[in-house]
């Protein structure tokens, strides 16, 4: 005996497309709302599924990264020797590491003082960029030092 979806089952098809594309900003209104209310459930859904997806094929993961390695070995380390080379303010960002652990402050909080972004801060502190010349008065504020010791450091930078 057949049932009822099944004998109707194209016509019920065609209404349900018919009734999705004439709400479609309603029927997206809907789920941006309940989206944003449940985030954090559907956040944690997600996590718990990656997760369970990397615990479920970890051999297969580790086994396609050893064979990317592999493969790409020499580019790998050229980009490593690279990344070491690409550090023109190195002895900056030592002194900024130091100074800041000195202080029991850190990159955020930093980043406020001179208001920039962190990750402003943590290119100064990794040594790959330098603070503009407008900034460099309120760092030495921010670190409780003198213009002249960051002068001298940045005098000292290529040797």
């Amino acid at each position: 005996m057949e049932s009822y979806y099944q004998k109707h089952k194209d016509e019920i098809l065609k209404y349900q497309r018919k009734y999705r594309q004439e709400h479609k900003s309603e029927i997206a209104e809907y789920h941006r709302k309940y989206s944003e209310e449940h985030k954090d459930e559907i956040n944690e859904h997600h996590r718990g599924y990656q997760r369970k997806y990397t615990q479920r094929h970890k051999d297969k993961i580790l086994k396609y990264q050893r064979k990317y390695y592999q493969g790409h070995k020499d580019e790998t380390k050229e980009y490593q020797r690279n990344r070491k080379l690409e550090r023109p303010y190195k002895k900056l960002g030592y002194f900024l590491t130091r100074r800041l652990n000195e202080l029991n402050k850190n990159q955020s909080w930093l980043a406020e003082q001179i208001e920039v972004s962190r990750e402003s801060v943590s290119k100064y502190s990794a040594g790959v960029s330098f603070p503009k010349a407008k900034l460099r008065r309120r760092l030495c504020k921010a670190l409780e030092i003198s213009i002249s010791d960051l002068e001298k450091i940045i005098e000292n930078q290529n040797g």
